[in-house]
């Protein structure tokens, strides 16, 4: 089956996701890219993507649903180059590269028409591995078995757009082993971006205790009272992050590893010594 014929399926049956599935064809020596947040631009062969987008602290860049090393910014690219869906994402220290790809094995299992048991089967186990990975417990013996299925999975689907799951976990696998071992035989998150592996707290010299936090708690995790300093209990607590999102002070933030010391009972705000 052929991506035209593929995306006429998904189409049929209301699947079709052109950001996902389309291609950035080259014309004339130019090709229509476009970055995360949706800008559009237009990049010449033979030019360089720092050209046209400025970032630091580059973890990684992920072209279509590949992987790249922060050096592909800086590369002259000709015509011919595979840009994939045309879409660039530039990952910093702050983004977790096992977050991203499960975020992109979600977005391309919902792309798939169900007709190919390679797509369907092999998408829905990477998917569960690679999310399990975001939590405590993986086995790092996965690992190797998202591989074999990956590996599978790029000559045995019907056609192009199932061979394109496959990518984000051959290609970021490669280059980023070593977060993902993190992952599941260390058990953290080196870049702090999943919530599972880190514990939500109350800075007590910044919290002004206002009660905005607990208004918007869903669990009622949070206790306190106007003028004294919210304490978290963090057994009720499921991470959400409502309460970071209505703190104008920052006060609520994510720890990996130890905790400093916090208040063990309600104490009015600025009276809290260590």
């Amino acid at each position: 089956m052929t991506r035209e014929e593929a995306i006429i399926r998904m189409q049929d049956i209301g699947c079709y996701n052109p950001d996902v599935v389309d291609r950035a064809e080259w014309k004339d020596g130019k090709v229509t890219l476009r970055t995360s947040d949706g800008k559009s631009f237009e990049f010449t062969s033979d030019s360089r993507l720092d050209d046209y987008i400025k970032a630091d602290d580059v973890k990684a860049v992920v072209i279509g649903q590949r992987f790249f090393s922060p050096e592909i910014l800086s590369l002259e690219l000709s015509e011919g180059f595979d840009f994939g869906s045309g879409k660039i994402t530039v990952l910093t220290s702050k983004n977790c590269i096992v977050k991203a790809v499960s975020a992109m094995l979600n977005e391309l299992r919902a792309t798939g028409c169900g007709i190919c048991t390679f797509c369907r089967e092999g998408g829905y186990q990477l998917s569960g591995i690679v999310d399990a990975m975001t939590k405590p417990g993986a086995d790092k013996k996965q690992l190797d078995l998202a591989l074999e299925i990956a590996g599978a999975m790029t000559t045995s689907c019907n056609c192009p757009v199932g061979e394109d799951t496959a990518l984000p976990v051959l290609t970021a696998l490669d280059l980023f082993r070593s977060e993902f071992e993190a992952h599941c035989g260390k058990g953290k998150c080196p870049s702090g971006e999943c919530p599972a592996f880190s514990t939500l707290y109350i800075d007590p010299y910044k919290c002004e205790g206002n009660g905005d936090c607990m208004d918007v708690c869903p669990e009622d995790a949070i206790e306190g009272k106007p003028g004294f300093i919210s304490m978290l209990d963090e057994y009720e607590c499921t991470k959400c992050g409502k309460c970071i999102e209505v703190c104008e002070n920052g006060a609520i933030q994510f720890a990996t590893g130890r905790l400093p010391k916090l208040p063990e009972r309600l104490t009015k705000v600025g009276r809290f010594r260590k």
